[in-house]
């Protein structure tokens, strides 16, 4: 039997937790993201992101632009390293 959308939200994370993963700042726990993808009918891999953008964080940065964005990060971590 499939569940609904209305049984997952009563058996999930009080709301400010589910505030939380709506927004970005708290990582999705592997029970919800099963019970999300139960209460969608999709498999849970189809909710994962794309494994490309993690392995290139600068893809969607010019090309062109790539040379001076790794200049700042470098710079950047530098002086996150003198501290």
């Amino acid at each position: 039997m499939a569940r609904s959308a209305s049984m997952v939200t009563c058996r999930s994370a009080p709301t400010h937790g589910r505030r939380r993963s709506k927004s970005g700042r708290q990582r999705v726990q592997l029970h919800m993201l099963l019970e999300f993808a139960a209460a969608l009918d999709v498999p849970a891999t189809q909710l994962l992101p794309d494994n490309t953008a993690a392995s290139d964080p600068l893809g969607r940065v010019p090309a062109d632009t790539r040379p001076f964005v790794r200049d700042v990060l470098k710079t950047a971590a530098r002086a996150r390293s003198r501290g």
